[in-house]
C-alpha cells in the first residue's frame, strides 16, 4: 500500500474517532446544556485507563514502572475503560452539578481539567509524569502477525463498527422519552423540574454516557499511538472537538461527522501532510490550526445552527392531529368525546 493511502485510512480512522468523541460532548453540551469545558478530560482518562488495563504490571524502579497494568487484551480495556471513565463523570457530576450553576459549572469543570493535567505532568507512579504511557500494545496484532500498517486497516474497520454501534445508541436515546426530558432541560430546567424531572439525576445520566463516548476516543487514540502523555490532551483540544459540534450542527448525530470530517481533512490532518509532503515547512500546518477559531467564529455569526441543523421531531400525542382552539371545544363534552 502506498504512503498516500496509508495517511488517508489514518485521517478516516480520527474522523472515525472524533466523531464518537463530538456525540458525547453534543449530548452533554447541546442536549443536556451542561458547559463542560473540561470534556476533553474524560477523553484523557479513558486512554490512560485504556493503557493502564493493557500494559503489564511493572514494579517501581527509581520512582518509575506501572503499578496498575492487567495486562489485558486491548479489545477488551478499551470498554472495561469507558465504562470506569462513565463512573468518575457520573461521580464528578454528583459532585459539583447540584450545588453549582451552569457558569461557576463552567469555571470549576475547566479547574478540575488543569489540576489533574498538572497532577499527570508530575505524577511518575501512575502515569510516568510526562514521559507517559508508552509501548501499549496493539490489539490484534499479536494474534493475527500483522505490522502497524495493516492493523491501521484493520482498526479503522473496528473503529467504524464502534462509531456506528454508538451512533444507533446516540440516535435511541435522543428520540426516547429520556432525551426529551435532556432537551427540555437544556431549554429550561426550572420548567423541567415543575413538572416533575429530577434534573439532578438526568443530568448525572447525561454526563455518564458523555464520559463513557469520551473515553471510547480516547482509548482509541491511545491504541493508535501506542502512548498517551499530558501533550496528547492540552487543555486546547477541547476547543477542536467544539469547534467540531458547532461548525457539523448543535444537536445533530450526523452534524457532529461532518463537523469531525471537516476539521481533520481541512484544518488538522490534511494541513499535516500537506506540510511534511510539499510546503517542508511547519508554518503551514500552524496557520491551518489557528484557522480553526476564524471557522467557529464564521460558523457562529453566519450559521449557527451548523452545517446539519437539529430536528426536533413531534411528540406522538400531536402526530396526525390538528390542534383545537379553545373556543372550539364543547364543554358539555367529556374527556373521552373531546379525544
Amino acid at each position: 500500500m502506498s504512503a498516500f493511502f496509508l495517511f488517508v485510512m489514518t485521517m478516516v480512522f480520527y474522523v472515525i474517532v472524533f466523531w464518537i468523541g463530538s456525540l458525547g460532548l453534543d449530548l452533554v453540551w447541546s442536549r443536556t446544556g451542561i458547559p463542560i469545558f473540561a470534556y476533553y478530560l474524560y477523553v484523557a482518562i479513558g486512554a490512560y485507563l485504556t493503557g493502564l488495563f493493557s500494559l503489564p504490571h511493572v514494579p517501581l524502579q527509581n520512582g518509575v514502572g506501572n503499578l496498575f497494568g492487567l495486562d489485558m487484551p486491548g479489545l477488551l480495556a478499551l470498554p472495561l475503560a469507558a465504562v470506569a471513565t462513565g463512573v468518575i463523570a457520573m461521580g464528578i457530576g454528583a459532585v459539583f452539578l447540584r450545588r453549582l450553576r451552569t457558569d461557576y459549572l463552567a469555571v470549576v469543570m475547566v479547574a478540575v481539567a488543569l489540576v489533574i493535567w498538572d497532577f499527570s505532568q508530575n505524577d511518575i507512579t501512575l502515569v510516568s509524569g510526562n514521559t507517559g504511557l508508552t509501548n501499549i500494545p496493539l490489539p490484534l496484532a499479536g494474534v493475527l502477525k500483522i505490522n502497524i500498517n495493516q492493523w491501521t486497516y484493520l482498526y479503522t474497520g473496528v473503529a467504524l463498527v464502534w462509531a456506528l454501534a454508538l451512533w444507533w445508541v446516540m440516535k435511541t436515546v435522543s428520540n426516547s422519552p429520556t432525551g426529551r426530558v435532556f432537551r427540555a432541560i437544556r431549554d429550561d430546567s426550572v420548567v423541567a423540574a415543575t413538572i416533575g424531572k429530577n434534573v439532578y439525576r438526568y443530568q448525572i445520566l447525561s454526563m455518564g454516557i458523555g464520559g463513557f463516548y469520551a473515553a471510547i476516543a480516547g482509548g482509541f487514540l491511545a491504541q493508535l499511538a501506542t502512548s498517551w502523555n499530558p501533550s496528547s490532551w492540552a487543555p486546547f483540544e477541547v476547543f477542536n472537538v467544539f469547534t467540531m459540534v458547532i461548525v457539523g450542527g448543535v444537536g445533530s448525530n450526523l452534524g457532529a461527522l461532518v463537523g469531525a470530517a471537516l476539521l481533520q481533512v481541512l484544518f488538522i490532518q490534511g494541513p499535516t501532510y500537506v506540510a511534511s509532503n510539499y510546503l517542508h515547512s511547519p508554518t503551514f500546518e500552524t496557520l491551518a490550526a489557528a484557522a480553526i477559531g476564524v471557522l467557529m467564529w464564521l460558523s457562529l455569526w453566519f450559521r449557527p445552527q451548523g452545517a446539519v441543523p437539529e430536528k426536533l421531531k413531534p411528540t406522538k400525542w400531536y402526530l396526525g392531529r390538528e390542534p383545537q382552539l379553545a373556543e372550539s371545544i364543547n364543554p358539555d363534552l367529556t374527556v373521552e368525546e373531546r379525544a
